[in-house]
């Protein structure tokens, strides 16, 4: 979803500023955040936050920036540029299609019916306790063996 459907870097980072600003830690360059998201936002706390920084830092800092971006997730994102037309390609000619995301799965559903809610999804995963996180690609398997597609295709 972020990064290939929707632009969301720019709430992202904006949510992770004001999560560390919140606890007394500098804020970080755009461009550096730009580099440092797609791995989930434990790892792009643990990367915001400064070196040396302690497991418990980090934590508290993923849960302000969690509460923070529940809030302010969709500021500025909006699909990119020729994705609602593609979108609508997909639907009209009844391929399936999925997203899968290291967001929650719950604020995965939320943001793809808030933000994407004229197209249809066949399958909407995030992050849950029983399947591994992207890159892993158990999840995409899954999706595909439900679509009748074995691994090999």
């Amino acid at each position: 979803m972020d990064g290939t459907l929707l632009d969301t870097l720019k709430d992202i980072a904006d949510s992770m500023n004001m999560a560390l600003k919140r606890i007394g830690r500098p804020e970080r360059d755009f461009e550096y955040l730009r580099f440092s998201v797609g791995y989930g936002v434990e790892e792009l706390a643990r990367r915001a936050m400064p070196e040396g920084s302690s497991e418990e830092d980090v934590k508290k800092c993923v849960e302000i920036m969690r509460e923070i971006y529940s809030i302010h997730y969709k500021d500025t994102s909006r699909p990119y540029c020729g994705i609602t037309e593609l979108l609508d390609k997909l639907n009209e000619l009844k391929i399936p299609i999925a997203i899968l995301s290291n967001k929650p799965e719950d604020f995965t559903i939320k943001m793809t019916e808030e933000l994407l809610g004229d197209y249809k999804f066949d399958v909407v995963r995030g992050v849950r306790k029983d399947y591994p996180k992207k890159p892993n690609p158990a999840v995409p398997f899954d999706i595909a063996a439900g679509w009748g597609i074995s691994r090999k295709e």
